[in-house]
């Protein structure tokens, strides 16, 4: 396989291309249906306002109830659809990442590559109970954002345990960090590099004229996350061939390199 940094954005290089193509657009649309057409109240003045209040006399604090916070139904029905939609966005990335070991296997270690049924049910099982987690961790994870990003390499492996059909849901807990040996700082190193990419494309967009950057930020999303997806992938199938990582000293190309599903024997 081709181990360039490069090589993890090159998102269209999957099988028949056709798979990769139809999520991308279909995801864009999705990011841009809200943008457009966002689904109940997107005013948050009010709100806005009152948090102002609370930074001046944090006192308001002490007599806090729901009734006291200015948030419409239709502002929690519009945040509600915002939450919905990050959770199918990452849902996206993490398919692409099953697909990715699939194809793989399936020209390669046929015997080993999970079925398609089974794939869209983990992945179902995968989402909902992410999105049970961070719906009730996600205040905590703000407290412990360093925490967070310490463990992240760790974390991004988890959906490559349990969609490759590897794991259990419970065992890809630890499976994620069995993996993960060698190749902390690897995984490190490129998720950093994915992350400042997006964030200097995001500056860049962001400087745009209003029309064009609304447009262009949910391609910029996807592209991304897809590009993580890929990475966690390849990262994966490199692990289990070559254990430890960076502690396994590699001379010359031998079978443990890892062939992307697109590349010919």
């Amino acid at each position: 396989m081709n181990n360039s940094i490069f090589e993890m954005f090159k998102i269209d290089k999957l099988g028949k291309r056709i798979f990769v193509r139809i999520l991308f657009i279909v995801m864009v649309l999705l990011n841009l249906g809200l943008i457009i057409y966002p689904i109940g109240d997107t005013n948050f003045d009010a709100y806005v306002s009152w948090m102002n209040k609370v930074m001046e006399n944090p006192s308001i604090l002490d007599n806090l109830n729901l009734d006291t916070v200015p948030l419409t139904d239709g502002n929690i029905i519009f945040l509600c659809t915002v939450f919905i939609v990050f959770m199918l966005d990452l849902a996206s990335s993490w398919l692409y990442t099953g697909v990715f070991i699939r194809a793989y296997r399936k020209k390669f270690e046929p015997e080993k590559a999970i079925k398609i049924p089974k794939l869209i049910f983990r992945l179902f099982i995968l989402t909902i109970s992410c999105t049970f987690l961070l719906s009730i961790f996600s205040v905590f994870v703000l407290y412990l954002f360093l925490f967070f990003i310490i463990i992240f390499p760790y974390l991004v492996m988890f959906p490559a345990c349990y969609l490759s059909g590897d794991k259990s849901f419970l065992e890809s807990f630890k499976g994620m960090v069995e993996v993960t040996k060698g190749y902390y700082m690897i995984n490190s190193r490129n998720t950093s590099i994915i992350v400042c990419c997006y964030l200097l494309f995001d500056l860049i967009i962001r400087a745009l004229p209003m029309n064009a950057n609304t447009s262009l930020i949910p391609f910029l999303n996807i592209f991304i996350l897809l590009s993580l997806g890929r990475y966690v992938g390849i990262i994966y199938l490199r692990m289990l061939k070559v254990p430890g990582g960076m502690m396994v000293i590699v001379t010359h190309k031998t079978d443990n390199d890892v062939q992307t599903p697109d590349e010919k024997n």
